[in-house]
């Protein structure tokens, strides 16, 4: 392939030998043709030296010079560092018109465009990633079926939605609601991301919305609206979002657990003045914003071993119906065992020896209370229609061997549920039976020091214990996502998914209907330890889903 010519235009035309004089070629000023000049294949502008090197002119020296071309076209060789031109120039390449290359007299010069760099403010980026990384949805319809406590979140977005649909939720008129909404995302974006600015932002909206918090309940009027009742709550969250791991020591564990009590002690008595004034019958979303918040407090009172209020017991007063308002009742007297659990061992431990047979009494009254609350789930569960149980599928093996310390399926099974609504009821059910049955055996241990005959019951008991555990761990990768399930003719076939599949797929909203189970379970103490560990294992995951610094302690303990 020849090498293109780079002679003049004149030249290729006359099909001759141009010898690419510059600027005229001595072949056209020979013959008295007109030089039509040279194409610019590489986009160079040709300087003319000639005069430099003829010494006509003398050669410019120094750092800021600028040479000209045989056409009097000044070109920068390198910027001035002293110019005050705020916009850099372009020159214009050589235009052709006709055939014939036509070079302007002076260089044509116009101003660089320059576009602003398009940067989003820290309260956008954390409400996008909290919006994104949560499943929080701006534009959620709620109603009866929907609302749950996992959806908190999304009930304080519909409230602060509710006036202004358009809005985006930095604009919307409910500054206290809005202010907590800010003050958990900006802690959770983070922590997550390891944003100390974001952290600092937060935590002053959080001193903001406590501020005009308490300034709202003085007003008698002002207390009993939805905004405040969701923010007290959200702002409990808040205090589980801001530490890591290595920062919590055991004492700042029961500092944020007092602080996060404080706020549900504050909704308690907020939702309590609205039940007393009727306010839930004002609004169907303020019926369910009481119904949701209630659940959230029952469990509460659980975790701290505290007797449920005679206003809040009732849960078809709340909105409750069917399986799960039998669910709800169960839930109650499972909070007052815990109550009495927690005084009898008070007591077992500071009367004397001597007068613990007295205790006896005390002892065989919450042993029968613990049986007849572990007869009525039995009882429940049984009612429940089969299509609402889950099913139990052996996941293929792919042939790679596991360290079952490390495996994500436990003992190769997992249960399929038919929505993540019954992996949250089942979960539920597993949980609070678990605790009924760790203080039977709790009560047992003790008892049957003195009566030998008890030993039988306990043992029936432990294995009730591991049985609720196995189907515990069977039921968690469903709901993290961890297995595809693909229907076959026969059987649908179970198989697993990569380790980073898993952490893409796996969703907050889903992962949060797991919190509060999977964290009162690990904190059963009868549980056999392999169960514990995969139970914590998952725990830990969950709360890198959903950013919770307490989950990340109690996984980690």
């Amino acid at each position: 392939m020849p090498f293109p010519s780079r002679g003049c235009r004149t030249c290729k035309s006359r099909r001759v030998k141009c010898d690419e004089a510059r600027p005229i070629c001595k072949r056209c000023k020979k013959g008295k043709f007109t030089c039509e000049g040279f194409e610019n294949t590489d986009g160079l502008i040709f300087l003319n030296e000639n005069e430099y090197v003829g010494g006509a002119r003398k050669r410019p020296r120094g750092p800021n010079v600028s040479t000209t071309t045989s056409h009097g076209r000044s070109i920068s060789r390198t910027p001035a560092a002293s110019t005050n031109e705020s916009q850099t120039s372009t020159i214009l390449p050589p235009t052709r018109t006709m055939g014939t290359t036509h070079y302007c007299q002076q260089g044509l010069r116009l101003p660089t465009l320059q576009l602003p760099v398009l940067t989003a403010s820290l309260e956008d980026q954390a409400l996008t990633y909290y919006s994104w990384s949560q499943g929080v949805a701006t534009r959620t319809n709620l109603d009866h079926s929907t609302a749950d406590l996992e959806s908190i979140t999304s009930f304080a977005t519909a409230a602060v939605m509710r006036q202004e649909p358009l809005l985006s939720l930095s604009d919307c008129p409910n500054p206290i609601l809005t202010l907590s909404i800010l003050a958990i995302s900006h802690a959770s974006f983070g922590r997550a991301r390891k944003v100390q600015s974001a952290l600092a932002a937060g935590g002053m909206k959080y001193c903001k919305a406590l501020r005009m918090i308490n300034l709202a309940l003085k007003d008698p009027v002002q207390a009993i609206r939805d905004e405040i009742l969701l923010a007290t709550i959200i702002l409990s969250h808040y205090e589980n979002s801001i530490f890591r791991k290595p920062q919590i020591s055991d004492h700042d564990v029961k500092v944020m657990a007092a602080k996060t009590f404080a706020h549900h002690d504050g909704a308690m008595a907020v939702l309590h003045l609205r039940r007393q004034r009727n306010h839930h019958r004002s609004d169907p979303l303020s019926a369910n914003v009481d119904r949701v918040v209630r659940n959230h407090l029952i469990r509460s009172l659980i975790m701290r071993c505290m007797q449920v209020p005679a206003w809040l017991r009732d849960g078809a007063e709340y909105g409750e119906a069917g399986l799960a308002l039998d669910l709800d009742r169960l839930m109650v007297e499972t909070a007052d065992l815990r109550h009495r659990a927690a005084d009898l061992q008070y007591d077992l431990t500071t009367i004397p020896k001597v007068g613990r047979v007295a205790q006896m009494l005390k002892l065989h009254g919450a042993l029968a209370m613990a049986q007849r609350l572990d007869d009525s789930f039995v009882a429940w569960a049984r009612d429940v229609p089969i299509e609402d149980y889950w099913e139990m599928f052996r996941v293929e093996d792919d042939g790679v061997v596991r360290d079952e310390s490390n495996d994500d399926i436990f003992n190769g099974c997992v249960h399929i549920y038919p929505t993540m609504g019954h992996v949250g009821l089942w979960s539920r059910y597993r949980a609070f039976r678990l605790h009924v049955i760790d203080i039977t055996v709790k009560i047992l241990s003790f008892a049957k020091t003195i009566e030998v005959d008890l030993q039988p019951m306990e043992e029936s008991a432990r294995s009730k214990i591991e049985k609720l555990a196995s189907d515990f761990c069977a039921s968690i990768p469903h709901a993290l996502k961890a297995v595809d399930i693909h229907p076959t003719a026969g059987d649908p076939v179970v198989i697993r998914r990569p380790p980073t599949d898993q952490k893409h797929f796996a969703e907050a909203t889903t992962a949060r209907i797991l919190c509060w189970p999977l964290a009162m379970t690990t904190l059963v103490e009868s549980i056999p330890e392999r169960y514990v560990k995969y139970l914590k294992r998952r725990l830990l995951d969950i709360s890198e889903i959903v950013d919770d610094g307490l989950l990340e302690r109690m996984a980690t303990r």
